[in-house]
C-alpha cells in the first residue's frame, strides 16, 4: 500500500474487504481526495446514519424515550436535526476513528441538547479521576451555539 498505509479509511476499507492500490508517481495524495474512498465513505454515512440511536441499561435493555435517544433521532439542538448530526458524527468517525459530542445541561442539570464537535476541534484528549476531559478549540467548531 505504500503511500496509504498510515491511513484510517484505508485500513477500514480493508477491514471489510476493499482493497485500494493506486499509482501515485511518488506524489503525496490525500484518501479524501479519491473518489472511491469518497463514495465509500458516503455509502457508509448515508446507512449507517439511518440506524436509530438507543440507550440501555446495565442488563442490556433499551430504555423507553430515554433524552440522548430523543436528541440523535429527533434533533440534537435548535439548528441541526437529528439526521444531518448523525451524518456530521458518523462521517468524523469514519475519517478519523472516533466522534465527539458535548452534552449540555440546562439551568436545573437536565440534558437540554447535544452538539456535534469537529475532529479537528479536540485538541486533546485527558484521564483523570476516572473521568474523560477533552480540551476543545471552539474557533474550529461551527455547531457551537
Amino acid at each position: 500500500m505504500g503511500i496509504f498505509s498510515s491511513s484510517k479509511i484505508i485500513k477500514s476499507l480493508e477491514k471489510i474487504g476493499i482493497h485500494i492500490d493506486f499509482p501515485t508517481n511518488g506524489e503525496k495524495v490525500k484518501a479524501e481526495n479519491i473518489s472511491t474512498i469518497q463514495t465509500c465513505t458516503r455509502i457508509l454515512v448515508e446507512n449507517v446514519s439511518r440506524l436509530p440511536v438507543v440507550v440501555r441499561n446495565k442488563e442490556g435493555q433499551i430504555i423507553e424515550n430515554h433524552i440522548i435517544s430523543k436528541l440523535f433521532n429527533k434533533s440534537f439542538n435548535n439548528y441541526i436535526s437529528g439526521d444531518t448530526g448523525r451524518k456530521l458524527t458518523e462521517k468524523d468517525r469514519i475519517t478519523n476513528g472516533n466522534s465527539f459530542i458535548r452534552i449540555i445541561h440546562n439551568s436545573r442539570g437536565d440534558i437540554s441538547s447535544i452538539i456535534p464537535y469537529p475532529y479537528e476541534s479536540v485538541a486533546g484528549i485527558t484521564l483523570s479521576n476516572n473521568s474523560i476531559y477533552y480540551s476543545v478549540d471552539n474557533s474550529l467548531n461551527p455547531y457551537v451555539e
